[in-house]
Parts: structure tokens; sequence; C-alpha cells
């Protein structure tokens, strides 16, 4: 896989932005997960604000306007750019969504919170040390949104496995709670939360709309918050040397991978739902592997 990018002001509003923003606006809707890490967002319709890689005109707002904004603040999020290229053998349920752009999945991300009921049955598993650990974790940044001078450390999210889907216990971190002592925010499962709640988030595949004319895709949504620019209000270097670039190009980028889990169906136990899930997970997996083949097409075509 290629590095990881954002798009500039140009590609986004120029005379030759990408053919996407002719059908799209440019306002997108952030995930749960990026405002639990400080994302300001819109409540009127789950926009929020994202970062380009340009220093004059550096962020989009959630109205979809283009305009300046401080370089350590973390409340903007991210809206990861990739090389179609790179990834097109690995990618998953490509369709042209109703705006007429290719759509496709690609890696996986913490992104949407859980119901309420499955938020208290996660949470009692987990303080019964009942729920298993798949090995994989996410790393963001620790700071409070507030925290603009302090440099990038590092706060890991362990990722758990329940009912075939995964979970990740995230404590709020958030812009809205801390700008009132009343004011609790609310995320897409319309449950409220204040600063410092724990909220399971899922795992879920990442979706991506593509330019093959220009070779990239874009994430559909914003996908995490919290990240400075740079720690300085202002920023003038190369976008390569910002540390908005060095996340997304030694954390993101192997945080979105899938991990694949090595299944032996020998050693299965548990109901015969459970067992046949997994034998099930074990055929897609094998499967996609054909896949990446004209043989392996040809296999499963007359299998």
């Amino acid at each position: 896989m290629d590095e990881i990018t954002l798009l500039s002001d140009e590609q986004i509003f120029g005379y030759n932005k990408l053919d996407i923003f002719n059908k799209i606006l440019r306002k997108a809707n952030i995930t749960d997960f990026a405002v639990l890490l400080g994302g300001y967002y819109n409540p009127f319709d789950r926009t929020g604000c994202y970062w380009t890689k340009s220093n004059k005109y550096n962020v989009v707002n959630s109205d979809g306007n283009i305009m300046y904004n401080y370089t350590c603040f973390r409340t903007n999020g991210t809206h990861p750019a990739l090389s179609y290229s790179k990834i097109k053998d690995d990618i998953s349920n490509e369709k042209i969504n109703r705006n007429g752009i290719k759509e496709i999945e690609y890696g996986e991300y913490p992104q949407y919170a859980a119901n309420k009921e499955l938020q208290e049955e996660l949470e009692e598993l987990y303080k019964n040390n009942e729920l298993n650990e798949t090995g994989k974790k996410y790393t963001t940044d620790s700071r409070g949104y507030y925290e603009y001078s302090k440099d990038f450390l590092p706060q890991e999210y362990i990722e758990y496995e329940y009912d075939i889907k995964k979970y990740v216990r995230v404590k709020a971190n958030s812009y809205y709670a801390r700008c009132s002592s009343t004011w609790k925010f609310t995320l897409s499962n319309n449950e409220k939360y204040e600063d410092d709640d724990y909220v399971w988030v899922e795992v879920s595949k990442i979706k991506w709309l593509v330019d093959e004319e220009n070779d990239i895709v874009l994430s559909k949504n914003i996908l995490v918050a919290g990240i400075q620019f740079d720690n300085k209000e202002k920023y003038n270097d190369a976008f390569e040397n910002s540390n908005i670039y060095n996340f997304l190009n030694t954390y993101f980028i192997k945080d979105i991978q899938i991990q694949e889990k090595n299944i032996d169906i020998t050693k299965l136990s548990g109901t015969y739902e459970e067992a046949m899930a997994l034998i099930e997970e074990a055929k897609r997996r094998h499967n996609a592997i054909l896949d990446k083949s004209i043989i392996g097409k040809t296999l499963i075509k007359h299998l």
C-alpha cells in the first residue's frame, strides 16, 4: 500500500478539482470515534471539519467551506486519501452509489457507537473479564482537545471480539463536554454522553469514494480527530514533515489493515451456530485469496 495523504485545497475547490466534488458536497460526515476523540461536529447533520494538506487554506468546515485554522488545533478531523491502483486488488463490495460514484470497502477502523443495550452488555462483560482480545490495537493521540502546546502522546485502544463483531472501549475526550459543564453530546446511537464516559465503538469496514482518473480513493467519512496538523499555530513546512502526515503513515496506515485470524476448524467448540459462522468465515477468506488471481476466479465460478 502506498502512503496515506490528505487532499489539497486545489483538489477540493480548484478549477481542476477531483470529479468526486462535481457529484457530492464538500462537507463530510464524522464518525462517533472521531467525535469521542475531540472532533467538532454539526449536531444537525453530523458533519465535521477536516484538514487539507495545504498551508494557506487548510480546513474544510462543517458547511463545506474552505478556511484557515491554527495548525495546533485538535478539533479538525482527517479525511484520508490513498492511491487506488495500490489497493484495488484488496477491495471489497464495489458498487456505484446513488451519486454515480464508485464506492468500495477497504480496511477497517472503529467508527460508530453500539446501541444502548449492547453498550450495557459489553461493559458488564468487560468488567467481568469475559471479553476476548483479538490482539489488535488502534493508536490515537491521548491529549485533550485544548492541549495545543503538547506533543503527540500515543494512546492505544484494545480491540475485543464479541458475537463475531469487534469493538473498542473509548473514554470520551470531547470538545463539547469541556465547553459547558451541562452540555452533553449525542452520538449516532441517539444516546447522550459526557466527558470521561466509556463508550463501546464497533470496528467496521471503511468506505472509500473512487476517482479512477486521478488514481485516488477518498474516505467517505471523517475517521479520526484529535490529531494536530502540527504543534505550531502556523505551519509553513512541507506536508510530509507535519505531525499529521507522521501519524497517518506511522499508526493509521497499520491500524486500518484487517488482521486475519487463522481458524482451525478441527478444534471448534461452542454452539452449532457459532461453529458454522466460523466455517463460513474461513471459506470467505479462502475465496478472497483465490479471487485475486484469474485461475482462482475460474475455480470459484465452477464450485
